[in-house]
């Protein structure tokens, strides 16, 4: 299966093999909480395990695809029938599977691009940015329709370029696919079909199979929203329905046209941002001709234009950044040719590339060694190390837990586990009397605690014993400029002396 690969491709496909599993297995979490409360709580409803009346808005509304919430059923099911119960375990294995997923998509789609990439160098850049690029890593490993819906689609490029029998078939059903798992694919897949009829013209046969492809999968779509519904609903139109016609998106903000292209420097990072901005004008100069710079066009488009905006909406392109940069540095190759017998060129070219690698592999190194979410991971300590009824106290308006009472997260709910605010003990300790208690405090010393310093004498943090912290203890010698405070440096202490004031 891995003939076409040379042996050094051999070794930076081991390499990211172990990235990704490492990124597996500390990516923690969700990036956005649309990755669980819309997929794995609606699986868990069905489960049996979480009322309906705890789930998101978006439920009632039947407007959320049904799909995914059906693939992870079907892995949840077996899951607890053979008595396993690790709510953390079980999104690993998510994670683990569309890590899978993504590497080997990454290896199709280099494959049937490669004729398409003029050098032997930019050939490899496209390989190892596809398989090594940091911010690909991260989304490779994320149980979440972003993710899923350009699986979907980047399959439906590869089927279209086999140029089979019935390539556009199944061009049609996958990029359906990549529709039922994220609507907002329908941008893409109009660039690919506007693409179709005024480039391509592969004729009304193969525009025919392509819609029948795409029908299929809607039909799918709508059978899996019945099962999750239990009731016939076209999530597709409700969602255009809520969000444009209520304009219930807006609620969650809006930003002006050019916000994205800002979004696109601050959190791309240089110089990968620079790349992708060049990148647009660039294939519309360079490549106007090509379906994924029409794809791409209309994609961005059709998301400048509605109100609400997420970064995260634009990720179902990033997978295939690695072919608009290495397109983007042919271009720019082709047009700065007449300086290559140049010293200072050359010299530039070279700055430019290590500069690129070195931060890569920074970037990468950060990235795939930290949750997702912070909250999702200082609960997953909880729940490895609690095994009796515990008792959390918190400070401020930040409860640490979450609970069956915060947006629904009965998945990860523990029944061993209590959260209270000290407010309910400052004058009264006697409940806490035999008590397993737990104390959470934002700060990276005790003495910076307002519990320790405040809430009296039951609560000394000599009789404490840490039990995890945010960031490394010896990273606290080196707080250059303040930032420790500024990176929400949590800590758990373990009281277990009880004494009653």
């Amino acid at each position: 299966m891995l003939q076409h690969l040379s042996v050094s491709e051999k070794r930076f496909l081991a390499l990211a093999v172990l990235v990704h599993l490492i990124a597996t297995w500390f990516s923690v979490g969700f990036h956005h909480p649309d990755e669980h409360y819309q997929l794995v709580e609606f699986a868990y409803y069905k489960m049996g395990m979480t009322p309906a009346e705890s789930l998101p808005w978006e439920f009632a509304a039947r407007m959320r695809p049904g799909l995914q919430p059906l693939m992870v059923y079907l892995l949840m099911k077996p899951y607890y029938a053979l008595g396993f119960s690790n709510p953390y375990d079980f999104a690993l294995l998510l994670r683990f599977i569309t890590g899978l997923a993504t590497i080997w998509t990454a290896l199709q789609f280099h494959k049937a691009v490669s004729p398409q990439i003029k050098s032997d160098a930019l050939r490899r850049v496209h390989f190892l940015l596809s398989l090594l690029g940091w911010g690909l890593v991260y989304l490779h490993v994320r149980f979440s329709s972003e993710t899923w819906c350009a699986l979907a689609f980047t399959w439906a490029v590869i089927a279209l370029w086999r140029a089979g029998r019935y390539s556009y078939f199944w061009f049609g059903l996958l990029a359906g696919l990549s529709f039922v798992f994220r609507f907002q694919a329908l941008f893409m897949i109009g660039g690919a079909g506007l693409w179709m009829l005024f480039v391509s013209r592969p004729g009304w046969k193969s525009i025919l199979q392509a819609v029948l492809g795409f029908t299929l999968a809607f039909g799918l779509g709508l059978l899996c929203e019945r099962w999750l519904y239990g009731e016939w609903a076209v999530s597709s139109f409700a969602y255009v329905y809520q969000n444009i016609v209520e304009n219930r998106a807006a609620a969650y903000g809006i930003e002006p046209w050019y916000w994205y292209f800002g979004q696109i420097v601050i959190q791309g990072l240089a110089p990968f941002s620079i790349i992708m901005l060049l990148s647009i004008p660039v294939m519309l100069i360079y490549k106007p001709r090509h379906m994924l710079s029409w794809s791409m066009i209309l994609f961005l488009l059709g998301h400048i234009v509605v109100a609400h905006k997420e970064f995260r909406f634009l990720y179902p392109l990033a997978f295939f950044f690695p072919f608009f940069a290495v397109s983007t540095l042919a271009f720019l190759g082709e047009k700065l040719a007449a300086f290559d017998g140049k010293a200072w060129y050359r010299n530039s070219k070279r700055i430019f590339a290590v500069t690129f690698w070195i931060a890569n592999g920074i970037a990468l190194l950060l990235i795939i060694t930290k949750p997702s979410s912070d909250i999702i991971a200082l609960n997953k300590v909880l729940y490895d190390n609690l095994k009796k009824e515990t008792i959390i106290v918190y400070s401020y308006e930040f409860n640490p837990y979450v609970s069956g009472d915060t947006m629904g997260a009965t998945f990860y709910a523990n029944p061993l586990i209590s959260s209270h605010c000290i407010d309910e003990y400052i004058n009264d300790t006697l409940a806490l009397k035999g008590k397993d208690v737990w104390i959470f405090s934002e700060h990276a010393y005790a003495k910076d605690e307002f519990i320790f310093q405040y809430a009296g004498s039951f609560f000394d943090s000599s009789k404490t014993k840490v039990i995890w912290r945010r960031l490394p203890e010896w990273s606290y010698k080196f707080n250059f400029n303040g930032w420790l405070e500024r990176s929400n440096p949590y800590t758990i202490y373990r009281l277990y002396d009880h004494r009653v004031r």
